[in-house]
């Protein structure tokens, strides 16, 4: 998805979560520097109704058994 006008990154981060690539352009630096905060926020945050991958899920189960740390 191209987003040339991409504000405050609002499409941006609807691509995040239906997992499609995205490039944005903004010529505000203001606008430019909250949607980058925005999307990246978006990245950090598991979607709760989708499922894990199984390796993902095999790894919190490891992570169950060996008390959770590294």
């Amino acid at each position: 998805m191209l987003d040339p006008f991409m504000g405050s990154g609002t499409t941006g981060v609807a691509c995040v979560k239906a997992g499609r690539h995205f490039i944005g352009i903004e010529i505000d630096e203001g606008y430019f520097d909250i949607a980058c905060e925005r999307i990246r926020k978006a990245y950090a945050q598991p979607d709760m109704f989708i499922a894990p991958s199984p390796a993902a899920k095999a790894e919190q189960i490891g992570m169950l058994f060996d008390g959770g740390g590294s």
